[in-house]
């Protein structure tokens, strides 16, 4: 991930191997290329940093869901499923099956451990059922 703030550019940048991530580093440029790198008494070195990102950034899950259907109303309605692994403080993002077009998945959220809970948007007021099929799911940490 790249950002340019004022001329600088900051890197972390997560390459994906499997479940694990390892830091891209320069974390510092300056708009010369140079590397002034970050100092001071409090400011962990790059290695550091490299070790926090490597350590539980993100878990991966691919599970099977059948969502039910929804009540004839236009709406917002959460349902939940068990998710294995899932941690109360996760954000997650989901990305399911091609979706229904008239109740697709709108949010989702860790409801409590090892639950996910998802929003599905009801946009029409017969009663609609959201797609079921393999749901990837990943959960920053």
């Amino acid at each position: 991930m790249l950002k340019r703030l004022l001329g600088y550019t900051f890197a972390i940048g997560l390459a994906m191997a499997g479940a694990a991530y390892a830091a891209q580093l320069p974390l510092f440029t300056g708009p010369s290329g140079s590397n002034p790198g970050i100092s001071g008494p409090n400011v962990p070195d790059a290695n550091v940093i490299a070790q926090a990102i490597n350590s539980n950034v993100a878990a991966y899950y691919s599970v099977s869901l059948t969502p039910a259907a929804s009540s004839g109303a236009i709406q917002t309605a959460e349902q939940t499923f068990t998710v294995t692994g899932l941690l109360t403080t996760d954000t997650v993002t989901i990305n399911g099956p091609a979706p229904t077009s008239l109740c697709p998945p709108t949010t989702a959220r860790v409801s409590a451990a090892n639950t996910l809970a998802i929003g599905f948007t009801t946009l029409t007021a017969a009663a609609c059922t959201p797609a079921a099929g393999t749901y990837k799911i990943v959960a920053f940490h």
